[in-house]
This record gives structure tokens, sequence and C-alpha cells, in this order.
């Protein structure tokens, strides 16, 4: 374990005071960590570190950090605001990419790969409606501008000696895609206790969860129209996060259609609740349906498998696999849905991968592995 100062720099995160902590714990203390932002002196809403350091976007672009003196760089999450901070020193030192999902899958190489046809045609509709001249060329001002951010975005990657993430399938496509070589490390943020909650009892409703956030790659009306052609789920309150990450345009044509097939049991989830609140409802599901064609969701899937749930992807989604390949039973999205409760050894099989997965023993090695490098 070298002497040399490290460096993280991430964003306001309600993971990152859990990653200080066990970096911290396992001996890791020549470790610095700073929070960006454009505003230096915004209140934090999740970070309560107090050995955390701020620097405004602006002073980091500056060179206000003496980045020669670090051994390595990790960033954690790659945002559009920090590419012109890798582009100007990520060939200083050894920079490391930890991985969240958008920080490349909404690259628009990626991005409407994963949206299915229907949520194509939503997302179409939805920009037919500005059809004004005005807007019209504001669209495609619009599109010249992140076409180039991408292209930007994509230079600077070629920086980052090592990414990190979970699904090494995501890892290879991503690396293909950007034409990098960074190398791989097998990393997760948490452990199954960051994850899952011990405090709530599993009820014995049958209530049906329907993907993680507004995002259209959530592809939610695909599902809200298979499942208005079952036949055994009049019982269930089917419930809908949509309170981040989408459009209000969006967010309104799936309420709209979930209520209209749905009007006694579809609960559009828009607000922010707290904890509790929402692992009241996560105990309450007894199958979930994350319909993206790519990984996503990867902490509400745990805890929901942990509760007991049964959970449904498309068999395209590299976090099913990976899933399947841990012995955990999930299952696929097809015509044939079964809502059969998962029985009780399988929930125990599933909870004992889990802990294999992504336990303490699993977290700790994982740690030193991305720490180590």
């Amino acid at each position: 374990m070298t002497n040399q100062k490290v460096l993280h720099l991430t964003h306001d995160d309600k993971f990152i005071d859990a990653f200080i902590r066990k970096t911290q714990s396992l001996g890791y203390l020549n470790h610095e960590f700073f929070i960006y932002s454009r505003d230096l002196y915004s209140s934090l809403k999740f970070i309560k570190d107090t050995s955390i350091h701020r620097i405004s976007l602006s002073d980091l672009n500056d060179g206000k950090l003496v980045i020669a003196q670090y051994a390595k760089v990790y960033i954690h999450y790659f945002s559009d605001d920090l590419v012109d901070f890798v582009s100007q020193y990520g060939d200083k030192t050894t920079f490391v990419w930890v991985f969240w999902g958008a920080d490349a899958f909404d690259l628009p190489c990626f991005k409407t790969n994963y949206w299915t046809n229907n949520t194509k045609k939503i997302v179409s509709r939805i920009s037919n409606k500005t059809n004004n001249f005005r807007c019209f060329f504001s669209g495609i001002k619009q599109k010249f501008i992140l076409a180039k951010k991408a292209k930007k975005k994509k230079r600077a990657s070629k920086q980052f000696s090592y990414f990190a993430h979970y699904i090494q399938e995501d890892f290879n496509l991503i690396k293909k895609q950007l034409g990098c070589n960074f190398k791989y490390i097998n990393f997760t943020y948490g452990t199954l206790s960051d994850f899952t909650s011990s405090d709530v009892s599993r009820t014995t409703k049958k209530n049906i969860l329907i993907g993680n956030s507004a995002n259209p790659s959530n592809n939610h009306v695909d599902i809200i129209h298979q499942l208005n052609k079952q036949q055994n789920i009049k019982d269930a309150i089917i419930y809908c996060p949509l309170s981040y990450s989408g459009t209000s345009e969006y967010i309104k044509e799936i309420k709209n259609e979930g209520e209209l097939l749905f009007p006694n049991q579809f609960i559009a989830m828009e607000g922010f609740m707290k904890l509790q609140e929402y692992n009241k409802i996560i105990a309450s599901i007894a199958c979930a349906f994350m319909p993206h064609l790519r990984s996503q969701a990867f902490g509400n899937i745990i805890n929901l498998l942990w509760q007991g749930a049964k959970i449904f992807f498309y068999s395209d989604n590299s976090l099913y696999k990976l899933l399947k390949q841990k012995g955990i039973h999930v299952f696929e999205i097809n015509d044939s849905i079964s809502f059969v409760p998962l029985t009780k050894a399988e929930i125990e099989k599933n909870k004992s991968n889990l802990n294999e997965f992504i336990g303490e023993d699993a977290t700790i090695f994982n740690y030193n592995q991305l720490l180590n490098i």
C-alpha cells in the first residue's frame, strides 16, 4: 500500500459516506476526498462525512488542485462536468473511472439502443408536440450540442487507465464503443447491509413494481400493456416509481397509460419518500418488473431479492445474465409470465448467493482490489 496521496472526486451522493468509511476502515488513510460543484457554498444533501473537502468546478479546471501530487485519481461517476478536467489532467497520473451507469449509457451511441419501439414512439410523440419553427430549430441546435459534447467525452474517456464496475459484459461493450484501452476492475460500492432493510417485516400482499425511475430506459409502457393481458392480478397494487430521471411530459404519458388501464390499481410514485416508507412498499412486492435493456437499478434489485420478490427482466439485460450466473432465481419477461411466488427454499437460496456475491467478505476483497491498483 503506497504512502503517496490518492484523490477521489465525487458529486454529492448517498453512496459516498459509506465508501469513505469503508476505505478508511481498511487502512487507506492517504486517500483524500473532494466534492466538486458549481456553487462551492451550496448545502450538501447526502454527504455528511466531515473529512471531505469541497472544490468548485472552476478551481478544479484551473489547476487549483495539484494533480501531480496524487498517485491515482478516482472519478466517482464520470459526469459531463468533469470532461474538461479529465481531458486536461488525465495524462498526469493514473485515472480510474468508477462507473455508475448513466455516465456512459446516456451517451447518444448507447441511449436509444436501450429503448423499446413503444418507448421510442412515446419519446418521438412528445418531441413532435413542439412543432413550431422556433422549437424545431432549437431542437436541431440541441442535438448538435449534445453530439459535440458526446464526442468530447468519448475522447476524454481514453485518459482512463482503469474502469471499475460489477459487470464485465458492460465493460467490454463500453470499451469497444468508446475505443478505450482501460483495464477492468470488479467493484460494487456497497455490501448487502447497504442495500437491504432488516427492520421491515415481509407482508403477504401480492403487489407489483414496474421499473425504478422515470427514465425512458425503464420501457414502462411495454410492461403496463403486458400486465393488462393478465387475469390474476386484480387484487394487486401496481407501483411505478416516477420521481426522478425523466421529463414531466414522459411521466405524464406513463401515468395516464397506467391509470387508464388500471384505474383502481396503478400508483405513480412521483414524489420522494422516506427510506423506511419506501422499504415498506418494497416488502409488499410479490413481483417486480425491471424492463431495462441494460444494467440498471442494482440497489433496488438486491433489496427486492432479499425481501423475497420475484423479479423479471428482459433476457438481453446484462444484470439479468450476471444474476443467473450467480445462481440467483430471476426470470425472463415473456408471453407466459407466472405470478407464482418464490418458494421459501428459492428465497433462502437467493439470500445465500447474494451473500456470496456482495456480502462483507466479497466487498472487502473488491475494495482492496480497487484501491490497490
